[in-house]
């Protein structure tokens, strides 16, 4: 979390945030919406206006910045598209999403097809992806814990995301 933050901080290019949030931050509006398509709009305004605002806000936790506002954006228009009155939408916001079985399924195969792409990264690439994401390492610590260059645990990390994204997103 650390090193996110300072790559907010430091104006990292547009494409750095769409490589580390896009996907996780699309299958969470997906969830939402049922639909991968405005899914992909939600998240693509998101990213677009959190990078417009970046120099104006103070964010500590810019995954979590997201997720909201995708969450929240997603509901809104899923209100706007079903058109419910008020007393439906006060009902919806208080029901638990992740209490629909549908839902609770979907997130468990997800899961495991996550957990099974992590276990066939190759040894060294996973080690890296582990250490930054699972236990929020910063990128200079899995240097200094792996006796490698920071730029070695970017390129690793680039390549675990990509071929996590290819292994989970494939159809």
């Amino acid at each position: 979390m650390e090193q996110e933050q300072k790559l907010i901080r430091n104006s990292i290019e547009l494409k750095t945030i769409y490589e580390l949030y896009y996907s996780e931050l699309c299958i969470k509006a997906a969830k939402i919406l049922g639909n991968n398509q405005d899914a992909e709009d939600v998240v693509q305004e998101v990213i677009i206006e959190f990078w417009n605002k970046r120099s104006e806000i103070s964010i500590e936790n810019p995954r979590a910045y997201l997720y909201r506002s995708v969450y929240n954006r997603s509901l809104n228009l899923l209100k706007k598209n079903i058109k419910l009155n008020s007393e439906e939408i006060i009902e919806f916001e208080n029901f638990p999403l992740e209490s629909s079985i549908v839902e609770t399924l979907e997130e468990k195969e997800l899961h495991a097809k996550i957990e099974k792409a992590i276990q066939e990264l190759p040894e060294k690439t996973r080690a890296v992806f582990v250490l930054s994401r699972f236990e929020d390492k910063t990128y200079k610590e899995i240097a200094e814990d792996l006796d490698i260059s920071i730029k070695t645990v970017e390129s690793q990390i680039s390549a675990a995301l990509k071929i996590l994204r290819k292994k989970i997103l494939k159809v």
